[in-house]
């Protein structure tokens, strides 16, 4: 029994009255839709009015939480027209035939289309959108998985320019689960791939070069030790034919590190276990009969920078050297043994053989040979320690 003003007193002067009393004046139906403040909450109505014979009906529906997701949905979709719009890659959205739905700016002006006017409806392979691999596979992958992820390709420009693009797209569904359009979106990576073809150019170049300058330092080496051994078998001086050993031990040592480098391609590291027992063999040929010492090896595979492995060369190759030298007089059973072996971050290695021994009085500061005193600078420079 309460009239409109009973119910919403501050109905006064607005649109919901005019409604009211618009449908009492011309006895029409009438609906409006207001949004109103009740006992200190926003609400939104419906309202409508139907002429009766005693007055008017009012019916009244709240439509609040409808109209916030509305309202929630438009800013929604503002969001996205503005990220859509404003992104600095492609963007688009095309049928399940290739017809093209959307196309943000920057896509457009990517593929050299001034408006979107252009290509409206137009098929990928006819805007210059398709990429370089049939249609029919990019429909496969995407049922297949839903999705395409990082793929480059190249396109073709308005003009007939060719750009290469890094793709992904996303199929998009009904609620059945049903395809029912792509959207996907696309950056320029023509410089990358340019760079990244230049790079592969300077890498082949840089392969010769190397691959020249290894053939050249191999063969000189091997003219310095073909000199050195020249220069052995022409001395009858025993001192001078040791310093020539000498030399030329150091340079088989040399020889065999950059061999196992230029074979395996690895610059960065070499594994002990690899590059130890050839060298020793290669040192034992130099001192004939070579069948006179045996060598025997305990080493774990230990990779070690190629510094730390050339100097360790060295060491091996004066002490073996000694060894030869001055271990075995009148003998042809010597054996040279090396064991090396991980321990914790530091690398143990014994250098032993069965000869007469060394004086008790030797030492690497005290000796008067340059092998020796060699070998401990050598230890020194890669931060180790030895004793006797």
């Amino acid at each position: 029994g309460k009239s409109l003003y009973d119910v919403f007193p501050d109905v006064r002067g607005t649109q919901v009255e005019e409604t009211y009393l618009g449908a009492l004046r011309t006895r029409q139906p009438q609906t409006f839709v207001n949004e109103y403040r009740l006992e200190g909450k926003h609400y939104a109505f419906e309202i409508n009015a139907y002429p009766s014979a005693t007055g008017l009906a009012v019916f009244v529906k709240d439509i609040t939480e409808r109209k916030r997701a509305e309202e929630a949905l438009l800013e929604s979709e503002k969001r996205f027209h503005s990220l859509f719009d404003n992104a600095t890659i492609g963007m688009y959205r095309t049928t399940l035939d290739g017809r093209i739905l959307l196309s943000n700016p920057a896509g457009m002006h990517l593929l050299g289309y001034a408006s979107f006017e252009e290509i409206a409806k137009r098929n990928m392979e006819e805007a210059g959108f398709e990429p370089g691999y049939e249609r029919s596979q990019f429909h496969e992958r995407m049922k297949r998985d839903g999705s395409i992820v990082g793929l480059e390709s190249a396109w073709k420009r308005k003009d007939g320019s060719i750009i290469y693009v890094r793709e992904s797209a996303t199929a998009v569904k009904d609620s059945d689960g049903n395809i029912i359009c792509y959207d996907g979106a696309f950056e320029d990576i023509t410089e990358r791939k340019a760079a990244e073809e230049r790079v592969q150019a300077l890498l082949h170049e840089k392969e010769l070069i190397l691959k020249e300058v290894r053939h050249r330092i191999k063969n000189n080496m091997n003219t310095i030790s073909s000199l050195l051994h020249l220069q052995l078998r022409a001395q009858k001086d025993p001192a001078v034919k040791i310093a020539l050993q000498g030399a030329a031990s150091r340079v088989h040592s040399m020889m065999v590190l950059y061999d196992k480098l230029y074979r395996t391609e690895r610059f960065s590291a070499l594994s002990i276990q690899e590059y130890i027992p050839p060298l020793l063999e290669e040192i034992v040929r130099l001192f004939p009969p070579q069948d006179s010492v045996r060598i025997e090896t305990r080493i774990q595979d230990i990779v070690l920078a190629p510094q730390l492995i050339s100097s360790l060369g060295l060491i091996l190759s004066e002490l073996a050297t000694n060894a030869l030298k001055y271990a075995f007089p009148g003998r042809r059973d010597g054996v040279l043994t090396v064991t090396a072996a991980r321990q914790a971050n530091r690398v143990s290695i014994i250098f032993e053989d069965n000869g007469i021994g060394l004086p008790e009085s030797c030492t690497f500061e005290n000796s008067t040979g340059f092998g020796l005193q060699l070998v401990g600078m050598l230890v020194q420079q890669i931060q180790g320690s030895i004793s006797i």
